[in-house]
């Protein structure tokens, strides 16, 4: 599977468990029970998401930080196309719980917040920035686990070169030995025959002594 296949599965996957549910819901927040609305994200890291938050908003103009107290991420007088003739303050929350992340995000568009029932349209736009969000979010985590696996990849293919270069060396090695094997039998044949040769010398050797020992016994008589 190429890479583009591998991002694409990834990025449908999670895609599809974000919009999946996306929902409109009364929460509480530093300024009450709002209506915010609220996505899951399997699996994920809430310092992750709410750094990705950050720089989502950036666009918008606003200026964005964190609440150490209540851990919202608050933009303050943000621009929102169409949402509003005035700015928007905007409040987000990323709540680790169960295995995911539940992302909720408040829109207070000055005296009152958000809300499908009395903003229909405005709740359309503020719907189609929270998938627009989790929709590059989504990606970022494909890419991420696509960057995992490609490492995982790299790492085998690299072991696999190790254990080819081990097994090429080996059989270059066993050559070798091979080459050496065969000189060192020619060498012992060699030998042997030799041996054979100079155990024939030292026989007719053994042979001559014997008979010169019996000429001197000769003499002495």
């Amino acid at each position: 599977m190429n890479k583009m296949l591998i991002a694409t599965f990834f990025l449908l996957l999670l895609t599809s468990i974000v919009f999946s549910q996306l929902s409109e819901l009364p929460m509480a927040m530093s300024n009450g029970v709002q209506n915010g609305i609220t996505v899951d994200l399997q699996g994920t890291d809430t310092k992750v998401i709410e750094k990705e938050w950050i720089d989502y908003m950036k666009k918008y103009k606003g200026k964005t930080k964190k609440n150490k107290k209540s851990g919202e991420i608050f933009t303050d007088n943000a621009t929102i196309k169409n949402m509003s003739d005035n700015t928007v303050d905007v409040y987000a929350l990323a709540k680790a719980t169960n295995g995911k992340t539940t992302f909720t995000v408040w829109y207070n568009l000055g005296g009152a917040y958000l809300n499908s029932a009395d903003h229909p349209q405005k709740y359309i736009l503020a719907k189609d920035m929270i998938n627009d969000f989790a929709t590059k979010f989504s990606e970022n985590m494909a890419k991420e686990a696509l960057e995992v696996e490609e490492k995982k990849l790299k790492k085998m293919n690299g072991e696999l070169t190790d254990l080819e270069k081990t097994v090429k060396e080996s059989n270059l090695k066993i050559e070798d030995f091979k080459v050496q094997i065969e000189a060192l039998e020619r060498k012992i044949e060699t030998a042997q025959q030799a041996q054979l040769t100079k155990q024939k010398e030292i026989a007719d050797q053994e042979a001559a002594v014997k008979k010169a020992k019996q000429k001197l016994e000769d003499v002495k008589q």
